[in-house]
């Protein structure tokens, strides 16, 4: 496995300084390697934000590949969940639990609806309900709204760059609506097949040519970046969609 890594630079007049993210989602338990693990040690970053699926769903635990990545990264990493932590969170609570207090004893900051804040930049991670995913025996999903995001993780600061973590990127509009200035988002996993020219071509929910598969979006003032992630779940394929993690630089204008 070989990951490939997108850079982009990001202008605002909200930070004082310079500041790198590393953005990693959908790992799966992938097996980075030396050679990986010391690209992503190079990008010399100052923040990783983990945006879910670092656990799979469908392998034993322990699962700990996140964990050897976070024991050698020694910068702050932020982490919020995605459907897999759900999924083990609702069916074996003790394991979730477990899961979550290696986490912390290896320093990382769990974002579970909360709010990590620094002197210019206040960074949430949303946690999703269960219905807010597709299901294969259950067609119905329920859209996230502007309303329950603000219920859920108050109002952001406008005099503070606001920065979403949130797995699902479907909900992009309502991120928007909710005051989010950068989304880093995930779970799409680059839409399996990636066509030259049309973009990924399915989603987990199963629907053909997703809106959001990878990279760089807009709405109005709002940015999303998406990663295509790292590893594979219970559909084992990726073509032309190689391994992915995004690193953003955030100026001051």
């Amino acid at each position: 496995m070989r990951i490939s890594f997108s850079n982009y630079k990001i202008k605002s007049n909200k930070v004082q300084r310079h500041i790198r993210i590393l953005h990693i989602s959908d790992l799966h338990d992938a097996a980075l390697g030396e050679k990986n693990i010391c690209q992503i040690l190079d990008q010399k970053a100052d923040i990783c934000l983990a945006t879910g699926d670092m656990i799979d769903l469908y392998k034993k635990l322990p699962q700990e590949e996140f964990l050897k990545l976070c024991q050698v990264l020694k910068i702050p990493i932020l982490y919020s969940f995605g459907n897999h932590e759900l999924y083990l969170k609702k069916h074996d609570p003790k394991k979730f639990s477990e899961y979550v207090e290696k986490l912390k004893e290896n320093g990382v900051i769990i974002l579970d609806n909360a709010k990590y804040e620094t002197s210019d930049i206040d960074f949430f991670g949303l946690t999703f309900k269960d219905e807010n995913y597709f299901k294969w025996f259950n067609s119905k999903k329920e859209n996230a709204t502007n309303e329950e995001i603000t219920n859920i993780l108050g109002k952001p600061h406008f005099d503070k760059l606001t920065i979403l973590l949130a797995h699902n990127p479907f909900f992009f509009p309502e991120y928007e609506k909710w005051g989010a200035d950068i989304v880093f988002s995930g779970h799409v996993h680059g839409g399996i097949v990636i066509l030259p020219h049309i973009g990924g071509l399915l989603s987990p929910e199963r629907k053909f040519f997703p809106r959001y598969y990878s990279g760089k979006y807009e709405i109005n003032f709002a940015q999303m970046y998406v990663s295509r992630g790292i590893g594979q779940s219970k559909l084992k394929i990726r073509i032309n969609n190689k391994p992915h993690i995004i690193v953003a630089d955030i100026n001051k204008y």
